[in-house]
């Protein structure tokens, strides 16, 4: 049995918020080879970079090339990693 309480709908509402006022349009990601964030397919989000050299599947996963069909439509920048107590 876990002693974990159920998370807070209020908390989890402001922390929804604050995350999805931060996706910005794909058009305006960098291209200079940064890691970013990017939505795709509307419920997958992944880490990638723009890769100059490969103008048909332009967007570098961790994996490598992504051969998706549909492109990201949205990014944001990587999250800062919370600090250790």
């Amino acid at each position: 049995m876990s002693n974990l309480a159920p998370p807070d709908p209020e908390k989890l509402k402001s922390l929804y918020e604050i995350v999805a006022t931060q996706w910005r349009p794909i058009e305006t990601a960098p291209k200079n080879g940064d890691d970013i964030l990017v939505a795709m397919w509307g419920n997958t989000a992944l880490v990638v970079s723009w890769d100059n050299e490969n103008p048909e599947y332009p967007w570098i996963t961790l994996d490598g090339p992504s051969y998706a069909k549909e492109a990201p439509t949205h990014w944001m920048p990587i999250p800062t990693l919370p600090e250790k107590d």
